[in-house]
């Protein structure tokens, strides 16, 4: 449903500036190593990782198509925020959408530029979903992006939130052209909703982030009974 709504709200707000877009692109559907959904490719394009029904790709030229990335958020407030490990980590409210973007580029040797944007809905837990459209500079090369951005919280009584985003971005001066093969793979973008298969490297990651959360669980445990 999140997908649908975002594709349908990015094509009403772009496509009228992408007459190109409507004499479609030749994509070939291609299966994510782990099981876990489709997405078409259009020429020049590579499909570089895919993890859960999430996807990446990109083209030589700097252009990619991101869908469905949580970012992990720290709430600066928070103690583990105090730690020195956590400076690298990007911080912001939870909540605060443009603030974790804007952190998760400083983070990576980005800057965000401007910003417009307009309120899509609420997810079923009622936090807002908005489709953005913004410029950012990273390892200095401008670039224009248009993205479905939301936010996932734990909890007040959590030290991180998550901002969920699934975006399609390219150097400025290319984005008019590779638009139209951009909304081509977002549209064609099948999740499935399925496991990651036995052995693949999205089970294995997913074997480790279950260890990591059963110690965390374990360490929090033993805090509270002190």
């Amino acid at each position: 449903m999140r997908k649908t709504v975002a594709f349908a709200a990015l094509c009403v707000t772009v496509c009228a500036a992408s007459p190109a877009f409507a004499q479609g692109v030749k994509l070939k559907t291609t299966p994510f190593p782990d099981g876990t959904g489709s997405i078409g490719i259009a020429p020049g394009w590579h499909l570089e990782s895919a993890y859960n029904g999430g996807v990446g790709c990109s083209e030589p030229g700097g252009a990619v198509v991101i869908l469905k990335l949580p970012y992990t958020i720290l709430r600066p407030e928070s103690s583990v925020a105090q730690l020195p490990a956590s400076a690298t980590a990007p911080m912001a409210q939870a909540g605060d959408l443009i603030g974790a973007l804007r952190s998760v580029l400083e983070k990576t040797n980005g800057k965000l530029g401007t910003v417009r944007g307009r309120k899509l809905g609420n997810l079923p837990s009622g936090a807002p979903t908005y489709l953005l459209h913004y410029q950012f500079k990273q390892n200095g090369r401008d670039y224009t992006a248009i993205g479905y951005f939301a936010p996932l919280d734990y909890g007040a009584d959590q030290p991180m939130w998550q901002l969920y985003s699934s975006a399609v971005a390219a150097p400025t001066p290319q984005f008019t052209k590779q638009l139209p093969a951009m909304l081509a793979m977002w549209k064609s973008w099948r999740p499935n909703g399925k496991k990651p298969r036995e052995g693949s490297a999205s089970a294995v990651f997913d074997e480790i982030l279950k260890n990591r959360k059963a110690s965390y669980d374990e360490i929090q445990k033993k805090f509270r009974e002190q």
